[in-house]
């Protein structure tokens, strides 16, 4: 699995991951679960690597925190 952290307030833990489609489109998961980058990767295929532009879509998670205690 190829990720990539970038700047910008993304989770240490949880960095970005690129999909680049044919040299066509790019696509940047921002602080994704495994199983969001898992899901994405069954519907894409195998195109999983690191872009060297800006992607063309950029999809951000944000957690929602669990309840108080």
């Amino acid at each position: 699995m190829s990720q990539s952290s970038r700047q910008g307030g993304l989770s240490p833990t949880r960095p970005s991951v690129d999909f680049d489609l044919h040299g066509v489109v790019g696509v940047r998961l921002a602080a994704p679960a495994a199983i969001d980058v898992d899901s994405l990767a069954k519907r894409l295929g195998p195109c999983q690597a690191a872009l060297t532009r800006e992607p063309d879509l950029t999809i951000c998670f944000e957690r929602e925190p669990g309840p108080p205690k």
